[in-house]
């Protein structure tokens, strides 16, 4: 197993406390938190779609910031991921740590990964294994059992995969807690260089925010300002906004609705 760690002596202390300094819309006021530079309809359309259970009435969130893994069996995609990383760095958000590159030789290493670095992380996997019927799926289907605590959670993964033969992406939560424990995506290389960068961006903001994802298209055209694989993908300033609120670790997970108030200052 080949990594490669970015940002990685950031102690975790440090970049909560950042945190408190990027953060501001969620003001704590009289028990509600405060959206400030936000529209709160808009913020409540993807942090609570309506109709949907679990996710119409409680704000199923990380309870802090989560890691970001990406792995792969090509060394190829390492300094593709850097670059990304750093696109990360820029958005104005907290950056995820640990934030690592992993190149695999077996695909159990993708278990060793997840043993290691255990949950609160978001686990990208470049792997054309996901994306037809062999041998190789049964390995990535087992390792990515581990990552997820859910072999359900993992077929529906690539169940998705099989289908759209482009990426899948599933998260495990507590539906009672409204916690997100671990997120994984899968990503088909056969795509192509650019898009499979875009994917890799995108997929990490969707994992922050299980709900916003609920609509695809709706979460793509609000959050990003560009969805094409010839130019990289950016965040708009509503997804800054509505990400400043839901990775804050003030905002506790299963928040309802009532929680939040329109800004009063």
């Amino acid at each position: 197993m080949n990594r490669t760690a970015f940002w990685r002596s950031w102690p975790a202390g440090a970049v909560l406390g950042a945190l408190f300094l990027v953060f501001g819309p969620a003001a704590q006021a009289d028990g509600i938190f405060q959206l400030c530079g936000i529209d709160q309809r808009q913020f409540s359309r993807f942090a609570y779609p309506a109709g949907v259970p679990y996710f119409d009435n409680q704000l199923v969130k990380w309870s802090r910031p989560p890691g970001l893994l990406v792995l792969a069996p090509d060394k190829g995609w390492e300094d593709e991921s850097k670059r990304l990383f750093n696109h990360l760095s820029n958005d104005g958000l907290p950056v995820p740590a640990p934030v690592e590159f992993i190149q695999y030789a077996s695909r159990s290493e993708i278990q060793d990964a997840a043993q290691q670095h255990g949950v609160s992380n978001v686990f990208i996997v470049i792997d054309p294994a996901g994306f037809s019927e062999s041998p190789e799926r049964d390995e990535l289907r087992q390792a990515m059992a581990d990552v997820l605590w859910s072999p359900k959670i993992v077929d529906r993964l690539l169940a998705d995969a099989l289908k759209t033969q482009r990426w899948s992406i599933q998260s495990h939560l507590n539906v009672g807690t409204g916690e997100v424990y671990v997120s994984a995506a899968v990503i088909n290389p056969a795509i192509g260089k650019q898009a499979v960068s875009h994917a890799v961006y995108t997929l990490y903001y969707a994992a922050l925010s299980p709900p916003a994802t609920y609509r695809v298209q709706d979460f793509f055209d609000a959050m990003f300002l560009s969805e094409t694989t010839s130019d990289a993908a950016r965040l708009s300033e509503f997804a800054k906004a509505y990400y400043r609120v839901v990775l804050d670790p003030r905002v506790p997970t299963g928040a309802r609705p009532d929680q939040f108030g329109a800004c009063s200052g």
